[in-house]
């Protein structure tokens, strides 16, 4: 009845509102046309101010420019250093109010001629204006500042000075203007009442404001007014409606001062009012909105009141006699009110709901000595620790007992008229329950284990024990099933197979002993292992496996970090029954009894010598070279980072040498790259007997090889080894049938002498080695600061 009421009640809502809608919409559209003719009017009359107000400010600027432009040809500026150019500015200033100060920077930016006198050099050269105007040459205008000569909010406008000869720009004279002058000059343009204007620079900071407001210096004006402005190339000027933060609601317009050269870097915005027009516009709309608004309320309180005297009072009636024939209860009494209908409606419900009312007695009647004979049954039943669950002929459930609730998590209700493959059983064991099936047909009862499943979709295995009801014909007409869940007693005996199989065919060595150390079992990972037979470490300690090279520090972390954390893990060097040391990753785990004592220690490793052979030739393969097993250019840079180090630390010298072979491309192109190959072997083992003990040789690339002469005390030290490198490198080597014979060419430089980082050493060493070649070759270079 109520969706009733709503539905008849929004009909009768849009029925008033589509009579009443033309009208409104006439008026408002009427309205807000009044209000954009007022919005354009005033949006007329403020670009009509902003036009006079922009020609009076821009005639400031203008004679600014015209004023500089005279002034730069003055001939006191010839020289800027002089006293005779301060002098004659401060003289100027003196005559003209519209300036605080006057400057003349050097092009270089120092300000050396100045109005009013310097406290301390002022150097301008990073003002954006002032290189605008020597990158232009032209006037230019600055931004919002404090003025670094006399410490006054200004802005400041450049004219270049030229050389009198070559037309060059010597310089700059600059005029200081007031932020406070430029605010009243803006308030002599005669704006209207509650007008507001603002002047900005290039990054829209205030440097004038109409009213004036000295706090409003140098602050965005999109700080003031919001991001309310949208500039207009099409127009020439920007406007929006904004309500100001004193409630007037105003038309912002904005445009540039000036639309040539640097001038459009100032723009105005001006805000005029126009409240008063919309507040007349807006009375008369709100007058028109409250009347239709009445208007429509009153018409629906007279069509509610019409629908429920007539409708909703007979159907609340009718409504209320549906309530009682659902609770089994006598109908009421007929109302007379409302349409005829609606009377002859409840008339015929009320003698239907009499008939059925009799009917559903009887039946009660008739069911109520059965209930009792089915409730004696189902008390023994629901009472047996046993899950008991019948089932007709088509595995149907018909009956679940409380102890079928508490294994399977449905309820009763739940369980009862669904079949037994959807219920607990796994599809996946079709051919069982098939084979079952075929078994209760020839009336045959047992008992077998299957998994089944939980209603929140866990998997159980169950014991069931099965007998089939008979009918009076013979025929199988249901099952009769006693289950158990044996989950727990199957998972046990699962996770006992499950470990020792995992003992015996685990990849890793699995030791185990008991709280001081004595083995009690091992697998056979351990036996491949450690070379040992299962029954000759059992009954002895672990101590029999030490390869003596770790120290009793390690072993007593290692059982502190047991006692403490409960495990430890890592790398241990053990030995094997053959006395082969060899490293093995472990993993040692305390297991504790109930009473939270260590029972036994579970100890998991795994033999990882091939892991170090790789990891050992990596490394090689990474910091040696390939053919002559020198170091190559990663560990010739971290070595002479250690031999810098080294010789800051001890106050020695060092040398680097780079050398190149001189005539090895001779030898490639006439006997091949073998040849080259295992001359350069040759000549690396030479040039490496040549060297002391603890100095490095590296080959650096193709034919070229560096050399790290550390712990020098004297820099000529490294003469003697340079010149054994010489002989060695010059020495015939013999490959197959073939004599071959090379010299080479050395570039040295000294550190710290040569004081630059690793590869300026380098470069350095290298320049050398190439004055060597030009020398002659066979000989070496030092490296010459100077």
């Amino acid at each position: 009845m109520r969706r009733l009421f709503q539905t008849l009640q929004s009909r009768l809502i849009l029925l008033i509102i589509l009579v009443a809608l033309p009208g409104l919409a006439c008026l408002i559209y009427h309205s807000f046309v009044a209000r954009k003719e007022a919005i354009n009017a005033s949006l007329q009359q403020a670009i009509n101010v902003v036009n006079v107000t922009t020609e009076n400010q821009a005639q400031l600027i203008t004679k600014t420019q015209h004023f500089l432009q005279v002034l730069s040809t003055l001939k006191a500026l010839s020289n800027l250093k002089s006293d005779e150019c301060s002098t004659t500015l401060s003289n100027i200033l003196k005559l003209n109010d519209s300036y605080i100060n006057l400057g003349a920077p050097r092009a270089d930016g120092e300000l050396l001629c100045n109005a009013s006198p310097l406290k301390k050099s002022v150097n301008v050269a990073d003002r954006p204006y002032i290189q605008q105007a020597l990158a232009t040459r032209k006037f230019s205008i600055g931004k919002f500042q404090v003025d670094r000569a006399i410490g006054i909010t200004s802005i400041n406008f450049a004219y270049p000075v030229f050389h009198q000869n070559d037309n060059e720009v010597v310089g700059l004279v600059v005029a200081v203007v007031s932020l406070d002058w430029w605010s009243q000059r803006l308030a002599e343009s005669h704006l209207p009442e509650n007008t507001v204007a603002y002047i900005t620079d290039r990054e829209q900071n205030i440097i004038a404001a109409y009213p004036a407001n000295s706090k409003l210096l140098g602050t965005n004006i999109y700080s003031v007014l919001g991001n309310i402005l949208e500039r207009s190339s099409s127009l020439g000027h920007a406007s929006k409606t904004f309500k100001s933060a004193d409630n007037h609601l105003r038309i912002f317009v904005s445009r540039p001062l000036a639309e040539n050269g640097g001038l459009s870097d100032i723009s105005i915005t001006v805000g005029i009012p126009f409240d008063e027009q919309l507040s007349v516009i807006n009375a008369r709309l709100i007058k028109i909105v409250g009347f239709l608004f009445t208007f429509v309320v009153l018409m629906l309180i007279i069509a509610t009141w019409g629908i429920r005297k007539s409708v909703l009072i007979p159907l609340k009636c009718l409504l209320h006699s549906t309530q009682n024939l659902e609770l089994g209860k006598n109908v009421c009494n007929i109302s007379q009110c409302g349409t005829s209908e609606l009377v002859d409606l409840q008339q015929r419900f009320a003698s239907m709901a009499k008939t059925r009312l009799f009917a559903e007695q009887e039946l009660k009647n008739s069911q109520l000595s059965l209930l009792e004979s089915e409730q004696k049954l189902s008390r023994h039943i629901e009472n047996t620790p046993l899950g008991c669950i019948s089932w007709d002929r088509n595995f149907i459930c018909t009956e679940w007992n409380r102890a079928a609730e508490n294994i399977f998590g449905y309820r009763s209700h739940e369980a009862i008229g669904r079949q037994a493959s959807e219920l607990i059983l796994d599809t996946k064991h079709g051919d069982e329950i098939n084979t079952f099936y075929a078994l209760l047909l020839q009336q045959k009862s047992g008992k077998h284990l299957n998994e089944s499943v939980t209603k929140n979709g866990c998997r159980i295995v169950c014991e069931w024990y099965n007998t089939p009801i008979i009918a009076p014909d013979g025929s199988l007409d249901g099952v009769t099933s006693l289950v158990q869940d044996v989950t727990e007693r199957k998972q046990l005996e699962d996770k006992l197979t499950q470990a020792a199989c995992v003992f015996s065919h685990a990849r890793e060595g699995i030791i185990i002993t008991d709280a001081v150390g004595i083995v009690i079992d091992v697998n056979a990972t351990f036996v491949a292992i450690t070379g040992y037979e299962r029954n000759e470490v059992l009954g002895k300690k672990t101590r029999m496996l030490k390869s003596n090279r770790h120290s009793p520090l390690f072993y007593n972390h290692l059982w502190q970090t047991l006692s403490d954390k409960g495990y430890w893990h890592g790398e241990i060097w053990n030995k094997r029954k053959n006395h082969e040391i060899y490293p093995a990753l472990f993993t040692i785990s305390a297991v504790h009894d109930e009473a939270g004592e260590i029972q036994t220690y579970v100890a998991l490793f795994t033999d990882i010598t091939e892991i170090k052979i790789q990891q050992l030739h990596l490394q090689n393969m990474a910091h040696y070279d390939a053919l002559t097993s020198l170091p190559n250019r990663l560990l010739l840079n971290d070595r002479l980072n250690q031999a810098i180090t080294q010789s800051k630390r001890n106050k020695q010298s060092l040398a680097v040498a780079l050398l190149d072979l001189d005539g090895f491309k001779t030898v490639n192109d006439e006997h091949g790259h073998q040849y080259g190959d295992e001359l350069l072997v040759g000549l690396s083992h030479h040039m490496k007997e040549a060297l002391r003990d603890g100095d490095t040789l590296s080959r650096f690339g193709g034919d070229e090889f560096v050399v790290i002469l550390a712990d020098l005390d004297k820099t000529q030290d490294f003469e003697p080894v340079i010149e054994r490198l010489l002989e060695a490198a010059s020495m015939p080597i013999m490959v197959s049938d073939t004599l071959l014979k090379v010299s080479a060419s050395i570039g040295v430089t000294l550190y710290p002498l040569d004081n630059v980082d690793p590869e300026q050493l380098l470069r350095h060493a290298d320049q050398a080695m190439y004055i060597a070649k030009q020398k002659g070759k066979n000989c070496y270079h030092l490296f010459d600061l100077e």
